[in-house]
Order: C-alpha cells, then sequence, then structure tokens
C-alpha cells in the first residue's frame, strides 16, 4: 500500500463526498484525474470534516467509477485558498445572520444571509430550509448558521443548517 498526498478540491458535508487533487509526485498514479472520497473514509480515520485546501494523507484505491481515496492516513487542516485567490476563512459557529433575501421561485429557490459581524455573504438553498425544519425566509429575518461548507475561488460559503435564534 502506498501513500499519497493531496488537497481537498472540495466536500459537501450535506452530500457526503468530496474530491482530492493529487500533489504532483502522484498525479500520474491517478492518470492525472482528481480522486473522490466519502464522509465514511472521513469518519474512519477520526476526522469531521474537511474544507478547501486541507492536506490529506491517503492510501489510492480504484473502483469501477475511477479513483477514490481508500483509508484517510493523515488530515491537517488549511486556511481555503480558491484558484482566485483566498476565500474566506472558517468561520466560527453559530454565526447569526440576517435575511438579505431569498427567491421561492421553482426555478430558483435560493438566497443569500448577511453575517451581523461582517464578512461576505452566505448563500442558502432550499433544500437547507427544508431540513432545518422552515418552510420559507422573509427578507430581515434573523437565523443562526450552525454548519456550513466553505466556499473557494468565486463560490461562496454555503449554510448547510440554520436554527432560529
Amino acid at each position: 500500500m502506498v501513500h499519497v498526498t493531496g488537497t481537498v478540491k472540495w466536500f459537501d458535508g450535506t452530500k457526503g463526498f468530496g474530491f482530492i487533487t493529487l500533489d504532483d509526485p502522484y498525479k500520474e498514479q491517478a492518470e492525472g484525474n482528481d480522486v473522490f472520497f466519502h464522509f465514511e473514509t472521513l469518519k474512519r480515520a477520526k476526522v469531521t470534516s474537511a474544507h478547501y485546501g486541507d492536506a490529506l494523507t491517503f492510501i489510492l484505491g480504484k473502483n469501477a467509477k475511477g479513483w477514490l481515496a481508500q483509508k484517510i492516513v493523515s488530515h491537517s487542516s488549511a486556511t481555503p485558498k480558491g484558484p482566485e485567490g483566498p476565500a474566506t476563512a472558517p468561520r466560527e459557529v453559530p454565526i447569526l445572520v440576517t435575511v438579505k433575501f431569498f427567491n421561492s421561485d421553482p426555478k430558483k429557490n435560493y438566497g443569500f444571509l448577511t453575517p451581523k459581524d461582517g464578512g461576505p455573504d452566505i448563500f442558502i438553498h432550499r433544500s437547507t430550509l427544508e431540513e432545518s425544519g422552515f418552510a420559507d425566509l422573509t427578507e430581515g429575518e434573523e437565523l443562526l448558521v450552525m454548519d456550513y461548507t466553505t466556499g473557494f475561488g468565486d463560490k461562496r460559503d454555503q449554510a448547510t443548517r440554520i436554527v432560529a435564534p
């Protein structure tokens, strides 16, 4: 078993999976492809989440769908940096926010939340409302963001769990 290293390209805690970009000396082993990893693989390594830019050492494997991290050997957090420059630093949760707007049109179903302490707006999707027990959001309404995924590059942080304050 060969240990390889890479950085988290993205991870969605709601979906439970993400992708790793291999470091240069190992890219050839995966034929230049990104490597899939599942939340269960993190969990077995006693890691609760992964964010863009986190460094991982893992055992590389392959199945019918492609390359995957079979076992995480080590994990170290990094301040996220996107392809377009620095993303926001990880935020402490809960985050007190105000609803900037929410578009309930079935073709849209998204909005933005403005943190009370400043910083960039946080994206929110209809699925997060439903999973958190909300039917809709009203402009100006206050909420607590209890969990989120870190944005990178031109992507914003995305709320994954909200509650009423």
